[in-house]
């Protein structure tokens, strides 16, 4: 009998420890498993096959890794916890720590991430003439989030939030940040957002509000014990 991922909806086996789609943990362990409320963020390679297609393994090996640290060193800077990786990156902020500002964390991460892959997108056309762009999703809700397992599996959220934020990275523009409602509505007044649009997405009967993330006026920092720690 096959359960629906928490990620992206797709069918899967009761026993698989994995979704075959999007890759995302099916499971958390009901001994650490916990309600959060976070901010999800997506990130994902604009036509991936077609950098594959255009490079040798070897070379899109590379590019993909020097993305994924990349990625991944923003989200950690930001306080953010990493979750899984593939042609992106999937984080958490508020997850497995608490923390009041997740969705402004988050919203800083993305454009973060979005000038880290511009960086890169400027080396990979130089040397081997394809373009590099990303999208990136966020969505704010309450997830279950915990160890997988006994804990060696690392660390993951499931429920219907992580699903919508990777919808909103697929609608978003090569080189944007798309926001959901719910993420919106936690920043509206410390960031700049474009008019909102209703957007199709998969799993949805109806369109759904999103918000395009433009600027963040001021650069305003988190909280000063996140800085203190941190130093950036």
């Amino acid at each position: 009998m096959d359960v629906a991922c928490g990620s992206c909806g797709t069918g899967i086996g009761e026993s698989a420890r994995f979704c075959g789609e999007c890759g995302a943990p099916t499971a958390v362990s009901g001994d650490t498993a916990k309600y959060k409320h976070v901010t999800v963020l997506f990130a994902d390679v604009v036509r991936s096959m077609d950098i594959a297609a255009a490079v040798d393994v070897e070379r899109l090996r590379e590019i993909m890794t020097a993305l994924v640290e990349r990625s991944a060193a923003v989200v950690q800077r930001y306080g953010g916890t990493v979750e899984y990786n593939g042609d992106g990156v999937m984080a958490l902020f508020g997850a497995p720590v608490a923390l009041e500002d997740h969705a402004f964390r988050g919203c800083l991460a993305a454009l973060a991430i979005q000038e880290e892959a511009n960086r890169l997108a400027a080396e990979v056309a130089q040397r081997d003439g394809v373009a590099l762009r990303l999208r990136v999703g966020l969505n704010s809700g309450r997830v279950i989030a915990g160890e997988i397992g006994s804990g060696a599996l690392g660390y993951a959220a499931t429920g219907e939030q992580v699903g919508l934020a990777q919808r909103m990275e697929s609608v978003a523009p090569p080189g944007g940040v798309m926001l959901s409602e719910s993420t919106a509505r936690l920043v509206e007044h410390t960031v700049t957002l474009a008019e909102p649009e209703l957007v199709c997405v998969k799993g949805a009967g109806e369109p759904v509000c999103a918000h395009r993330l433009m600027a963040l006026p001021g650069m305003k920092r988190p909280s000063q014990s996140f800085v203190k720690q941190n130093s950036w």
